[in-house]
């Protein structure tokens, strides 16, 4: 994983995870306990062709979803 200090470094250039394991593991387990009460439905099987295009067509963004 990574763990960046958005105070000291906003745009996350700087990953302390190997810096950092504890916390990184601390923030790990705060996420999972987190998860296990989100809502996240079934939204389909995944496209290869959508990586394809938010890469190539739309120059590293995801594109409109319906053209």
């Amino acid at each position: 994983g990574c763990l960046f200090n958005i105070k000291n470094d906003p745009t996350e250039h700087v990953n302390l995870a190997s810096q950092e394991p504890a916390m990184l593991a601390e923030m790990h387990t705060h996420l999972k306990r987190a998860q296990a009460s989100v809502f996240s439905p079934h939204r389909g099987t995944v496209s290869p062709k959508a990586c394809e295009d938010a890469l190539g067509k739309y120059k590293g963004y995801w594109g409109p979803f319906v053209e």
